[in-house]
């Protein structure tokens, strides 16, 4: 089940310049910046407001964010939204007739499991889900 929406991602072809810019816009340095070698992929993440907002740059020119930013520029590349069970998550898509990029879950730039829905199913936007399970206070 979503819980909430989780971040915004949007491609790019230089991470510094992007960064920079956004930077200025939102008048704050960037909250995070990670090396993501399995996705092939350098992310900066700013937290607004408790959501984040990731810009993403291709570490690979024949990967598929390369291929995405040579297509159609700087451009919004997915949303993503918090769920408390990955698994189940793409289990119940999958039922529900969806096309799951991810059959399984793979680890997320933030160090959560993550996968993605295929645009195909989502009406041409590409959706990611990322677990985040609500932690348990002791009373």
């Amino acid at each position: 089940m979503i819980k909430k929406f989780n971040h915004i991602s949007i491609a790019v072809s230089s991470l510094e310049k992007s960064k920079k810019v956004f930077e200025e816009i939102f008048n704050k340095k960037c909250d995070m910046e990670v090396d993501v070698p399995d996705q092939k992929v350098k992310v900066a993440m700013f937290d607004i407001g408790g959501v984040l907002f990731e810009i993403i740059q291709p570490t690979d020119m024949e990967s598929s964010i390369a291929q995405f930013v040579d297509n159609r520029g700087n451009a919004l590349h997915h949303i993503a939204f918090s769920v408390d069970d990955i698994q189940k998550t793409i289990e119940d898509f999958i039922a529900k007739g969806y096309r799951m990029i991810d059959q399984k879950p793979r680890m997320g730039a933030e160090g959560h499991p993550i996968a993605f829905m295929h645009p195909k199913s989502s009406d041409g936007i590409l959706i990611e889900f990322v677990e985040e399970k609500e932690e348990k206070k002791n009373e």
